[in-house]
């Protein structure tokens, strides 16, 4: 039998966590360990996560250390699996209970990497679904994948062989991820995509994209470290198209996320020229990107107002 190990970091989150823990134990697959890895919580999360491991301790594995961050927190976890496949759901986030079993079920030998849909939930009472697509080549998995960690099991064999972890002191650790792994994959059919049973990403205030102060220059240096990666691996030629798409997409979103908040249309101009003086900068022919190209007139405010920040838009 197929064991999945699934690391969950925790920081300060007790308000949230039990629901998230209980998830787990009322999933119908059982053979899951669960790695605690407490990032030096300073609220009640401590004493939740280890009387959960009291009272379950075939499930649930306590580990703590001192506060470095999701990635850090993530790849100390790595360190303490004995899984075939590894997952990864942050601590404020809950999971239908055969998530776990349908994502399994749709393995064979050749799968590296299961991904689910998922539904935001905002505290407000509102929640959007967010589905998967069926891709038909990696670069299409580039240009449309979901890029969290959160909603995909990955298999433990082929992230030790490309050796790739979650790049620490840095924000966007989930994009940084999904870039450095995806071209390792040597077809689309290594990837598995599963319907009808969800990750529920909750937001609230503390959660990063919920904070309006988003902070650009994060993004911006996720993706320079991935462009270094590429570089370095010689593929940056090859992924050339789907970067400058996806880059200027994100960038796109997140600054919009920050001018619909503001009044002001001076203040709100600055913000755009910031983005269009961002893009230029690394793309300054990003108006001739083939995947840019074929949106219609229609779709261009579509493409910079992505899927993220019309939610946003919606839920405002």
């Amino acid at each position: 039998m197929i064991k999945l190990s699934i690391i969950i970091p925790i920081y300060n989150v007790e308000k949230y966590l039990s629901k998230c823990l209980n998830s787990i134990l009322e999933q119908t697959y059982k053979e899951i360990e669960i790695i605690l890895v407490n990032d030096g919580s300073t609220d009640n999360s401590k004493d939740i996560a280890v009387s959960y491991c009291e009272r379950f301790p075939n499930v649930f594995k306590y580990f703590e250390k001192d506060n470095g961050g999701l990635s850090s927190a993530r790849n100390f976890g790595l360190e303490k699996i004995s899984g075939d496949f590894v997952g990864f759901l942050d601590s404020d986030d809950y999971i239908d209970n055969d998530l776990y079993e349908i994502m399994i079920n749709s393995l064979d030998s050749s799968i590296k990497i299961v991904e689910c849909d998922f539904i935001w939930e905002y505290e407000n009472g509102k929640s959007v679904l967010d589905k998967t697509s069926e891709y038909n080549s990696i670069k299409d998995l580039m240009v449309n994948g979901r890029v969290v960690a959160w909603n995909k099991i990955y298999n433990v064999e082929w992230l030790e062989k490309i050796n790739i972890k979650f790049k620490e002191g840095l924000l966007y650790e989930d994009l940084n991820f999904f870039f450095k792994i995806v071209p390792h994959l040597t077809s689309i059919s290594e990837v598995s995509t599963v319907k009808n049973s969800f990750v529920h990403y909750v937001q609230h205030k503390g959660t990063i994209t919920s904070d309006n102060s988003l902070n650009i220059l994060d993004i911006i240096k996720s993706y320079e470290d991935v462009f270094h990666y590429y570089n370095e691996k010689q593929i940056n030629d090859l992924y050339f198209d789907e970067l400058e798409y996806k880059f200027s997409r994100n960038l796109m979103g997140a600054f919009l996320k920050r001018a619909i908040k503001i009044k002001d249309k001076r203040q709100r101009k600055i913000i755009l020229d910031e983005f269009w003086n961002n893009v230029l900068s690394y793309y300054p022919n990003w108006k001739k990107n083939k995947y840019i190209k074929k949106l219609s007139k229609q779709n261009i405010l579509l493409f910079f107002i992505n899927k993220y920040t019309y939610k946003l838009f919606y839920l405002l």
